[in-house]
């Protein structure tokens, strides 16, 4: 094996999400503020003879199926090469817990893999990646933080905020599948982008505080979730109790 390509894969929150509306493809039309956090996957990556793809702990794909591999293939695909690939992925980001860790997984991936494979720069990684989830594009970007439209394929780089900035994320042990929660989404809990378009403002005036994200924070989907999975809401009650303000933020990949 050929020396290995090493990658963070970060997870991310959703600052905002606003859900506009169903597309003619069948996605949804978002309106987000994606923000990258310092809880990351290990991703190795190097040529091989042949697609050996393993990841620990398992996510409970079948074999050959999970987003890692489909990255290999796809990529190889549109190179006209072989899908041979050594990947080795140390998960610490949850499964199913809205944080876009197989996405990450599958940007690193490509990412990892244009470097090990020696492709042109002209390659677009990002339009690979899209084939393969909503949120890859974001992570293949490689900006902590962007303004996320359409069904996440359009990526914004925003200005970092100053250091200083925590988010404590609670963790639910549940798993919720994407398509339930939308599948739950009401009509009248739909957004219109404006919670989206005053946060950007505030990146691009250099105006971004705690406050101002306490003030911004939002995800239509927070409902919905709470519908499908009653261990969110039980969670969300119990840290109101303690004056605690929790927001769903990592609920917010596009079907």
């Amino acid at each position: 094996m050929s020396r290995a390509t090493v990658l963070d894969a970060p997870a991310k929150l959703n600052l905002t999400l606003e859900v506009l509306g169903r597309r003619g493809d069948g996605y949804h039309e978002i309106a987000s503020v994606f923000a990258t956090v310092a809880l990351c996957d290990r991703v190795r990556v190097a040529p091989h003879r042949r697609l050996d793809v393993r990841i620990a702990p398992d996510v409970g794909a079948p074999p050959g199926d999970d987003l890692a591999s489909r990255a290999v293939r796809a990529l190889a695909e549109r190179c006209a090469r072989a899908p041979t690939a050594y990947v080795r992925i140390a998960k610490r980001i949850p499964v199913a817990a809205g944080l876009g860790g197989g996405s990450s997984d599958a940007a690193a991936v490509l990412r990892g893999l244009a470097r090990a494979w020696r492709l042109d720069a002209g390659v677009d990684l990002a339009a690979i990646g899209a084939g393969l989830g909503s949120d890859v594009p974001f992570f293949i970007a490689g900006a902590p933080y962007a303004h996320v439209r359409g069904r996440g394929e359009r990526v914004d780089p925003l200005r970092p905020p100053p250091p200083g900035i925590w988010v404590v994320l609670v963790r639910v042990p549940v798993r919720v599948r994407t398509a339930d929660v939308y599948a739950a989404l009401r009509s009248d809990e739909r957004g219109r982008g404006e919670r989206t378009a005053a946060l950007v403002g505030a990146f691009q005036r250099s105006a971004l505080t705690p406050a101002t994200i306490r003030e911004h924070l939002g995800n239509d989907l927070a409902a919905a979730a709470e519908r499908v999975a009653p261990a969110i809401r039980t969670l969300a009650r119990r840290l109101r109790r303690k004056e605690l303000r929790a927001r769903p933020y990592a609920l917010g990949v596009t079907p």
